[in-house]
């Protein structure tokens, strides 16, 4: 076993760990569930904290990776393009869910300003506009005696 094995496996284990999470989220956005996504994020934000550690390790000590078994080697490089799909994916379903999100806000915005345009409104002549009223105010008093 190398001096470096020790290592490769901390990472090969966070990466997992990462990748099924972020798999798990893409599966929340998918089943229309984005509000349980927040129960995750500090899971997520811990293990992308270590998994970057990690890979600057590996990076400072890329000398070592020379002795590293080929088939340990091997697992690093399947789990660390597993990872970067599951990224990609994840992205792209977080986008997706923003635009739809963003569309309908914009939908309701545009219907509220509709509906408060075609309420009508009063001019200084007392005259109706905006609800197709086309009739002038009258004043009408109420004679309360007998």
């Amino acid at each position: 076993m190398s001096a470096i094995a020790p290592l490769i496996e901390d990472t090969l284990d966070v990466t997992h760990r990462l990748t099924a999470l972020l798999e798990r989220e893409v599966e929340l956005l998918k089943n229309l569930k984005p509000q349980d996504i927040r129960e995750l994020q500090r899971e997520k934000s811990e293990l992308a904290a270590t998994y970057e550690r990690l890979i600057g390790e590996l990076r400072e000590k890329a000398p070592l990776l020379a002795e590293a078994d080929g088939k340990l080697k091997e697992r690093l490089r399947q789990s660390t393009m597993r990872f970067q799909m599951s990224l990609a994916e994840n992205e792209r379903s977080i986008r997706a869910v923003k635009s739809v999100s963003e569309r309908l806000m914009r939908a309701v915005v545009a219907a509220v300003a509709e509906r408060k345009s075609g309420a009508p409104s009063y001019s200084r002549a007392g005259l109706a506009s905006g609800g197709g009223a086309t009739a002038k105010a009258v004043s009408l008093a109420v004679n309360r005696q007998l």
